[in-house]
């Protein structure tokens, strides 16, 4: 019994910190040797392997992990977005009616975002073209401060950290190519 309580802290303490490098670097995981093709990492693998473990439940860990923290990000950044939207009005840089459009238009950029899922790099560079076209033009109409829309990294256009991980999972070329066609 104490080997697997053992086991189970050894796995809990890797999880959470490969969560973060998996997390973090899972963008890259289509262009990484170390990632076999049923998606288990060496580090899965070697945990498994020590511990004499099934991969699969250990990559499960990981994954749950991994699903945790990101939806523990995507949490904190709708508050600060929300804090943020709500200060512009307190401080008189948007009004009301400005910062409901501006909450109605990020709703709509997450859904966009995720309606890139899947896609190609060309068919998301395409779409992203015509979205940041469309967003210029809502910005000058509405009157919106861009710091409210901007494109890139940590926006409301392409939500938090890897933003190419969300959209594509295409890997480090797809990012690569277009992270800085995305920047303003």
């Amino acid at each position: 019994m104490k080997k697997i309580e053992k086991i189970l802290a050894v796995i809990g303490v890797a999880a959470a910190l490969g969560a973060g490098v998996l997390g973090t670097h899972a963008v890259f995981a289509a262009d990484d040797p170390s990632t076999s093709s049923n998606g288990v990492s060496e580090l899965v693998r070697a945990i498994a392997t020590k511990f004499n473990l099934d991969a699969s439940a250990v990559q499960a860990v990981f994954d749950e992990q991994r699903e945790t923290r990101y939806t523990q990000m995507e949490m904190r950044g709708e508050k600060r977005f929300q804090s943020k939207l709500f200060q512009a009005v307190t401080d008189g840089i948007l009004t009301q009616d400005q910062a409901d459009l501006v909450n109605a238009k990020h709703v709509e950029m997450k859904e966009f975002r995720m309606s890139l899922q899947g896609k190609t790099p060309e068919e998301i560079r395409i779409a992203l073209k015509e979205q940041k076209e469309a967003l210029d033009a809502w910005v000058k109409e509405n009157n919106i401060p861009k710091s409210f829309v901007f494109f890139g990294r940590g926006s409301m256009m392409m939500g938090r950290g890897h933003g190419a991980k969300m959209m594509s999972g295409t890997g480090s070329a797809f990012h690569a190519e277009m992270m800085p066609a995305m920047e303003m």
